[in-house]
């Protein structure tokens, strides 16, 4: 299942040590677990979201489960 449009449209993101808080202006909030601790989160191309840890890793999320690394 792919991110909601509204999330994508807000853009607002909040990292929290291992946690995603994605918003949107309606009060919606999506919060990804990750795993390992975040330094950065942006919306990329096509409602992905590219997530950078502090390890350096970065992820590409799909959705809230699926992603690639890069």
């Amino acid at each position: 299942m792919e991110f909601n449009e509204k999330l994508i449209k807000a853009d607002i993101e909040i990292v929290e040590n291992n946690n995603v808080h994605l918003k949107s202006t309606d009060g919606t909030e999506l919060v990804m677990h990750i795993g390992d601790p975040v330094t950065n989160a942006v919306w990329a191309e096509h409602g992905k979201l590219l997530v950078t840890l502090e390890n350096g890793t970065i992820r590409l999320y799909h959705n809230q489960l699926d992603y690639d690394m890069i």
